[in-house]
């Protein structure tokens, strides 16, 4: 049997024993009562009390056992007035013993340890009294045997007082050590949780800078041999422009400048592309207005910038996104739309980062730009529609571009934002 199923055993004891024995002896005292020859006093007595301390166990322990602590006054008043009926119900008819010897086990239940001296005093003398032959002794032999019974008793008391009180301290002992490796548990699993984000953490911050330090050394790369190249060979074409021999010569010399011109503008795109220049150390938010201002002071075009919704970090990459499809749709109103307002909205969703481009120019129709207004596709210095849609498809994003003829062009960019740690 495990100690589990034992102390489940002893609890239901503890909590429906006094029934079992009350009943016990009651039926014994009936039974005897002839032999004892009780007064009537004495049978109405032991009539009311049975009862009573049926009653009272239920009142005061029974139906409170999984409630609350019995220790409280309730539950002490209880079993010392419940210790005393059985020495009264005793010395009226020996059997009641039966039932005070209860006392010897549930005395910890209800009592301090000062006041459980008093239950298991009175419950030997009870017990005692019992055994010799009934309260009081009416003769000198029954009186040595009382005492001797009593004494026998009290050696039982001492023990089973120091049994409970260890066995009191062992479950002290064993509840704390419980708690402790409860506490231990939690501690090393918050320890492990916290290590594992800390490790992802640790992984993410190294491949961002990582990735940050390879955009550098390319941006460099590009910066000091390409777009030097180009720009030595675009000042060698200028050099030579003037002194060409023919008209045919002239006609190349300056197609190969227009050449370099485009591929030093991609060069140079490339380079902004992996600096993002524009976000520095200052937010999303900030760098699109500053963007914006500097794009009307340089275009003579009214433009306004506003933000919606509360502002939260998001990831870099997502800003240096919507930044450069910004700047792309700023570009793009600027050579082709003729606009004379433009409006530009950052928007933060619960979910969703959504960058808005409104102008009022020329528009197009039927998905397809105005005739009026050159397609937006890859041009000199610029990305066009077909980058805007890469950036948007690698951030899993949705691009939207609407437009009707003369009622101007909108550009929706929707990226989900993933909040930067």
């Amino acid at each position: 049997m495990t100690t589990e199923v034992r102390w489940q055993h002893l609890d239901t004891f503890l909590r429906r024993g006094p029934y079992v024995l009350l009943l016990v002896a009651a039926l014994v005292a009936f039974i005897t009562a002839p032999t004892l020859n009780p007064g009537v006093l004495d049978g109405v007595a032991m009539a009311i009390s049975v009862p009573a301390l049926a009653f009272s166990h239920w009142f005061c322990a029974d139906r409170r056992w999984t409630h609350s602590q019995l220790t409280d006054w309730l539950g002490s008043g209880y079993v010392l007035v419940r210790t005393a009926a059985a020495f009264a119900l005793t010395w009226l008819n020996p059997f009641f013993a039966l039932f005070a010897v209860m006392g010897y086990f549930d005395f910890h239940v209800y009592l301090a340890r000062r006041w459980s001296y008093v239950v298991l005093l009175t419950t030997s003398v009870t017990l005692a009294g019992s055994q010799s032959g009934g309260l009081p002794p009416d003769s000198r032999l029954q009186l040595a045997l009382f005492i001797a019974l009593l004494f026998v008793n009290a050696v039982i008391v001492i023990l089973m007082s120091n049994a409970a009180a260890h066995e009191s301290h062992v479950a002290q002992k064993r509840d704390e050590t419980i708690i402790d490796l409860e506490q231990t548990r939690e501690r090393l699993e918050h320890a492990l949780t916290e290590n594992a984000q800390l490790q992802a953490k640790l992984v993410r911050q190294a491949h961002e800078a990582g990735a940050h330090e390879e955009r550098e050394r390319l941006a460099l790369e590009i910066h000091d041999t390409i777009a030097q190249d180009i720009t030595g060979v675009i000042t060698q074409l200028e050099a030579v422009t003037g002194h060409a021999s023919d008209a045919a010569t002239a006609e190349r010399i300056d197609h190969a400048a227009t050449l370099a011109r485009n591929a030093l503008g991609e060069a140079r795109r490339s380079v902004q592309d992996l600096l993002p220049s524009q976000l520095g150390d200052t937010g999303l938010a900030d760098a699109l207005s500053r963007m914006t201002d500097d794009w009307s002071a340089n275009q003579g075009v009214h433009a306004e910038f506003l933000v919606t919704g509360v502002s939260r970090p998001v990831h870099r990459d997502v800003e240096a996104a919507v930044v450069r499809v910004a700047q792309e749709a700023l570009t793009n109103v600027a050579k082709h739309a003729r606009a004379t307002r433009v409006g530009v909205t950052l928007s933060y969703t619960e979910d969703d980062l959504v960058l808005d481009v409104r102008d009022d120019g020329i528009g197009f129709a039927d998905g397809h730009i105005a005739a009026q207004r050159p397609p937006l596709q890859r041009q000199a210095g610029g990305v066009g529609l077909h980058g805007i849609r890469q950036r948007a498809a690698k951030l899993a994003g949705e691009l939207v571009i609407e437009g009707e003829p003369h009622q101007g062009t909108a550009l929706c960019l929707r990226v989900p934002a993933a909040c930067h740690e």
